[in-house]
């Protein structure tokens, strides 16, 4: 049972040169081209935060106006996908609640 596992493990080792590492980043000496970071609003993405901080009180008035700030930080960056995203969370949250319609 012993031979026959050690022959197993030579078995899966061999033909594993490269780590697992250099084979996700190409030909060894080789640049791996990165997607460009996206350039962020400031404005945008302070208001972003502070959004955030409001969602995390967890309370109707802390929704209300997380919205706000998410709301204008869409008005400074339209793109700016994780306003979208707390505002989504912000309305789940009112209506889960039933303080608000759902949309």
């Amino acid at each position: 049972m012993l031979v026959a596992l050690s022959n197993r493990s030579s078995r899966i080792n061999t033909g594993t040169s490269m780590s697992p590492i250099s084979k996700c980043a190409g030909p060894i000496g080789e640049p791996i081209q990165l997607p460009k970071a996206r350039a962020c609003n400031v404005n945008a993405f302070n208001h972003s935060l502070i959004g955030r901080a409001f969602w995390n009180k967890q309370t109707e008035s802390g929704f209300k106006t997380a919205i706000t700030h998410f709301e204008n930080c869409l008005a400074d960056d339209a793109a700016y996908a994780k306003a979208y995203l707390g505002m989504a969370d912000c309305y789940r949250k009112l209506e889960f609640w039933g303080t608000d319609e759902p949309r």
